[in-house]
């Protein structure tokens, strides 16, 4: 049985729903929740609650691994983003986490000295659970913690922290501004086991019993308080009643999807966004990484702020950053925190990326027009070393006199981003596999060049190969064709916790060599999209540029952006209304606008790139630029803002989605230098020079070459390198961003 959403309210003290995630399209969760941490205040008081091994008490739990890191990112965001006091924040971890001591805690850190005007952030990740009482219907849902141990026989009692008594808690709180999140989850998948690559933080299966007598005594003692009428504040839960919480593997370390995505938008925010767009790109981020099987709900209090600044007080850096500086010592290390940047920009992080440092001077706007002050150069770091999200660096220029100017707290922002020429690809080998058959794969891909097969759970993997039954088991979205038989011995890849990739399951019983190089193809499609995901820069590029995608058939904006830190960009030319999601329903034959706009003084260069799951590429071009054939293809340009648009140089390319399809990655292609190499490599495959949209027959070649196209952009703006195996990239030269359309329904 299934816990239901007004149950649920009603078992922690929240009256009624203010907003669900998937409830009304775009709630406002991240400014809600960037306004209340942004409210002038005496005090600011945080306890983090974190579990990932629960020990024998708890001996039902599997280890979890991103729940402490979910700690250090939320209490990283609170110290440096907004100047929580390091004394202020009380973490519980693992075996010190029992039910007992998060009351405790609660009460004699937060309710005892919580005044008015204070604010008060309760966070919790673990696994979340749901009571079955008496009734079939009574279903109550708790946190899993420490010392909670599953009923073995009718004489054992639960000893969970159910939701009812952390209601009765907030409620004794003497200040409304309260903040909650919980990156958990109480829903019972029909699945046994969670999907590939992923783990769920639901534990299963659901207890069944008593309540431990010192629980209801607790809550005994907490309703003879003078209570609020219901819980105060923002209630954020990384699910809902319905689907489980996942927990992703980045590189060396794991996170919780919900507070990874949630804090990554509290960095990048501006003061002055609306709302909506808070929210939207929060979703956005979480969409990216986890598909559409996470829903997240924010119930309690809601506010008609229009803004993050109206609160009266911004984050520490008035502009949106990557990171922050935590330590300046002596010797000119600096140690810095990346917890504003995006899990495919993380993993282009190493030795040699630069960072300009955000001292305050740089904040406002200019018109676009404005010439730049010759005179104004930023301190600017290079990083020597990183451990997942910490780094040391040191000032590229100026030492020692510039070092007494850095401090902890201040913001960074990318500067330079090193890429590799030859990326590689990781696919993990699913469990079932038998030991000939790892053996067999193992050789198989080893002799493909830049695919490497590892066993799963040693590290984050790209893709997951493995038999055809594993695979739709244990995928949350999949939905096989009742036609297709399951056989132990048909092979496919899926990517981490999401659906069989289309097109990669084979016909018919085969080997498991031959299922590889049957896939090799596909592999070199799957290449070029890692290598230009590893492009995207939606956050740091300094390129002046908005666009936006629009559904023409209904005169809808689908998708618009801005780069707010390009230099010389006015808040004149932000987007005033419309969505400001890079996430969209993606509409089936309706005729769709992609349209650019230049707001600088120097021409920009264009391209747009679309790739479906079925591993296809193709290339977005206005058919007006066509060219006669054996000549070179024409530049798509973007006029300077202060020039008219010239009819040869059209900014804008529709075409109507004709192509079944469940869903569509479109990357936005911006550089202040053309694309000879790229066009060169695409022109010859154009077959039909009068599609807006046209297949793109070697995608890796493409990208490779787009990528040497940049390169050479940026070489005018850096100092002369060696740029080997790897190239430099500058974000003043370039732009990649990517929307991503869903098919609903």
């Amino acid at each position: 049985m299934t816990l239901k959403r007004r149950d649920f309210l009603k078992s922690i003290g929240l009256a009624t729903a203010a907003l669900g995630l998937w409830d009304t399209g775009w709630p406002l969760l991240g400014d809600r929740y960037g306004q209340a941490l942004a409210q002038p205040a005496r005090r600011k008081l945080a306890l983090l609650v974190g579990l990932d091994r629960y020990g024998s008490a708890a001996r039902d739990c599997p280890p979890l691994r991103g729940c402490l890191m979910d700690l250090e990112l939320q209490r990283q965001t609170l110290i440096y983003r907004y100047g929580f006091q390091p004394e202020d924040i009380v973490t519980l971890t693992d075996q010190a986490a029992t039910r007992s001591a998060i009351e405790t805690t609660f009460l004699e850190h937060l309710v005892q000295q919580a005044r008015p005007d204070d604010v008060v952030v309760f966070h919790f990740s673990g696994y979340g659970s749901q009571i079955q009482g008496a009734e079939p219907d009574d279903l109550q849902p708790s946190l899993v913690a420490a010392d909670s141990a599953l009923p073995r026989s009718p004489r054992d009692q639960v000893n969970d922290l159910p939701l009812a008594t952390l209601g009765l808690l907030l409620r004794a709180l003497d200040c409304d501004r309260v903040i909650t999140v919980l990156d958990t989850s109480h829903a019972i998948p029909p699945q046994t086991t969670p999907p590939l690559a992923v783990r769920w933080r639901s534990r299963l299966p659901s207890a069944q019993g008593d309540w431990n007598p010192d629980i209801v005594a607790v809550q005994d003692a907490l309703r003879q308080r003078a209570l609020r009428p219901q819980v105060p504040g923002l209630y954020l839960q990384g699910s809902d009643p319905h689907t489980p919480a996942l927990e992703l593997d980045l590189e060396s370390f794991a996170v919780g999807a919900f507070t990874a995505s949630l804090t990554q938008q509290l960095w990048q925010e501006l003061p002055n966004n609306p709302l909506t767009v808070t929210w939207q790109r929060a979703l956005s981020r979480l969409i990216n990484v986890t598909g559409i099987s996470q829903h997240p709900t924010l119930d309690g209090e809601t506010s008609n702020r229009p803004s993050l600044g109206s609160w009266g007080l911004v984050p520490m850096s008035s502009q949106g950053v990557d990171g922050s500086i935590t330590r300046v010592d002596s010797n000119g290390e600096v140690r810095l925190w990346f917890g504003g940047m995006s899990p495919t920009a993380l993993k282009t992080l190493g030795y040699n990326s630069q960072f300009t440092v955000v001292t305050g001077e740089e904040t406002g706007s200019v018109q676009p027009d404005s010439p730049s002050d010759p005179d104004r150069s930023p301190l600017s770091l290079k990083v020597q070393w990183r451990d997942r999200l910490t780094a040391a660096a040191y000032l590229t220029q100026g030492y020692p006199e510039n070092l007494a100017q850095l401090a902890p707290g201040q913001g960074i922002q990318e500067k330079v981003r090193w890429l590799p020429r030859s990326p590689q690809l990781t696919i993990g080998l699913e469990p079932q596999l038998d030991r000939i058959e790892r053996i067999d794969a193992t050789s198989a891909f080893a002799a493909m060049g830049q695919v490497e097969a590892i066993t799963m759970g040693d590290r984050a993997v790209d893709y997951v190969f493995g038999r055809l039954q594993a695979l739709q088991s244990q995928s949350l979205n999949t939905n096989p064709d009742g036609s297709l038989s399951v056989s132990i011995h048909r092979y496919g890849l899926c990517a981490p916790g999401q659906e069989v990739l289309p097109g990669t399951i084979s016909s018919a019983d085969e080997a498991v060599k031959t299922a590889v190089q049957r896939l090799g193809s596909r592999f070199r499609s799957l290449l070029a999209l890692k290598l230009l995901r590893s492009l995207i820069n939606t956050d740091s590029t300094r390129v002046p540029l908005k666009l936006e995608f629009k559904d023409l058939t209904l005169d809808l904006p689908l998708a618009r952006y801005v780069a707010e830190r390009a230099v010389g960009l006015s808040p004149w030319y932000s987007w005033r209304n419309g969505s400001s999601a890079l996430h969209f329903p993606l509409p089936q034959s309706h005729t769709l606008r992609y349209q650019c706009q230049n707001l600088g003084n120097q021409p920009l260069y264009g391209l747009l790139i679309a790739t479906r799951p079925d591993g296809s590429f193709a290339l977005g071009y206005p058919p007006s630029l066509n060219t006669a054939a054996q000549q070179p293809a024409k530049s798509w340009v973007f006029p300077p803002f202060s020039a008219t648009i010239a009819i040869d140089y059209p900014s804008s390319l529709d075409w109507v989605v004709t192509t079944p399809t469940t869903a569509m990655e479109l990357f936005c292609v911006v550089s202040t230098a053309p694309f000879p190499r790229t066009l060169q490599v695409l022109a010859p495959s154009w077959e039909d020079t009068f599609k807006p949209l046209r297949p793109v027959a070697n995608p890796l070649g493409a990208i490779e070459s787009l990528l040497e196209d940049l390169y050479q952009g940026s070489r005018g703006v850096l100092p002369p390198a060696d740029a080997g195996d790897t190239v430099p990239l500058e974000v003043s030269q370039w732009a990649v961003v990517r929307l991503t359309g869903q098919v609903q329904g």
